[in-house]
């Protein structure tokens, strides 16, 4: 039978259960509900099925066996120790692996949970303060939110799980300043949730911060420079809905999965390096747009600009050219870029230029706070103003 439903997913099942978890609004038609009870009840365990559409829009369900996700969520544990004297607070969705997470990590160790439903700094702070909470898990724009607001960090908290996107250097360093006890992450719906962290002894090195693999994972690195894995957590199987059917999609390769992201590995510390989708050429020249990002970042952050990304644009000549998209360009972001352009001229890399400065609304993101770039990208190519051209 299958269920969508958080009591059912947190009791132990002792006959073969298969869980099913939508986004709040999203619904499935009784076709799709019927052939998906039908596929998952063939598999030979119970099993968890997540739907995602991650940042480029292309939706499709990760099939988790529940046995899979269990190792996942006692890794944390072991890692990080926790019992059942301590409280979890959820301040994230369910339908998400980071959210899930949290509640089978409490159910493995005994521990408690206390949800938030719907973000706020006060009730976030408030729950923190009456529950005792003592760990968590956030998100980079949560954080903004908190530093934003100057909030000090709960004297109860243990540690701070950050995952969901890319948290910059400056962000953290203001967090840690009021005393958050951030655990940077690197996860993936696809095992299970994290992958590597960063060990709370390094949280007051000056240094870059050392993303370290959790013991029941193991990576490599593919010629052409892809994230593989191999872990008792990795998901089963993705499944896309196709001409009136299902379609399962086995996506590993002698049990290694060859993930869409860029890393690089020396022993047990991971470094990611983007979207292997992210890598563009411009004019013959490689460009990674994740790399290329954290370079103009150092260089406007002072500004305290307003959201922002770069986005590569196809271009008839060069094949790409790289946009600044932002929901507000002042003269000195456009004045900082103008100099940047200058910088990677003069070095000898005109390819990594921004081209375009494009003003918009705002930019489309997923509950989680991750862009979403095939939004992003249609809503730019509606636009016949706010774009000016640079050099």
């Amino acid at each position: 039978m299958l269920v969508n439903s958080l009591s059912n997913f947190l009791k132990r099942p002792t006959t073969k259960q298969d869980d099913l978890f939508l986004a709040p609004g999203k619904t499935l038609t009784a076709s799709q509900m019927d052939g998906l009870s039908a596929h998952l009840a063939q598999l030979p365990e119970s099993t968890l099925a997540l739907f995602t559409s991650g940042t480029s829009g292309d939706e499709k369900a990760v099939i988790i066996f529940r046995t899979a996700f269990e190792a996942g969520a006692q890794s944390v544990n072991n890692e990080f120790k926790i019992s059942s004297l301590d409280v979890w607070l959820c301040p994230l969705p369910v339908h998400h692996v980071g959210g899930l997470s949290i509640y089978e990590r409490a159910r493995l160790s005994s521990s408690r949970v206390v949800r938030l439903v719907v973000w706020s700094v006060a009730d976030f702070l408030n729950l923190c303060k009456m529950e005792s909470v003592s760990w968590t898990s956030l998100v980079p724009t949560q954080i903004f939110d908190l530093v934003r607001e100057q909030k000090p960090a709960p004297e109860t908290l243990k540690g701070v799980f950050v995952g969901g996107g890319s948290l910059s250097p400056e962000l953290f360093s203001r967090a840690r300043q009021l005393g958050w006890p951030l655990l940077v992450t690197f996860g993936m719906t696809e095992a299970s949730s994290q992958i590597a962290t960063v060990r709370p002894w390094d949280l007051s090195t000056p240094r870059e911060l050392d993303l370290k693999l959790l013991p029941h994972v193991k990576a490599k690195v593919s010629a052409d420079g892809r994230l593989c894995l191999k872990s008792k957590s990795l998901f089963f199987e993705y499944l896309r809905w196709h001409i009136d059917q299902w379609q399962p999609e086995r996506a590993l390769e002698d049990d290694w999965f060859i993930t869409s992201d860029r890393a690089q590995l020396n022993g047990d510390i991971i470094k990611p390096l983007g979207r292997a989708t992210q890598e563009v050429k411009i004019k013959g020249e490689l460009v990674n747009i994740f790399n290329l990002t954290t370079d103009l970042n150092s260089k406007i952050s002072k500004f305290e600009p307003p959201e922002w990304t770069l986005l590569a644009l196809p271009h008839e000549r060069s094949e790409w050219e790289v946009a600044f998209v932002s929901t507000s360009i002042t003269p000195e972001i456009k004045e900082s870029i103008l100099s940047f352009n200058n910088e990677k001229r003069q070095h000898g890399e005109p390819a990594k230029r921004i081209r375009k400065l494009i003003e918009v609304s705002s930019i489309p993101k997923t509950d989680l706070g991750k862009i979403q770039w095939k939004e992003l990208s249609q809503q730019i190519q509606n636009l016949s103003q706010n774009v000016i051209e640079i050099n």
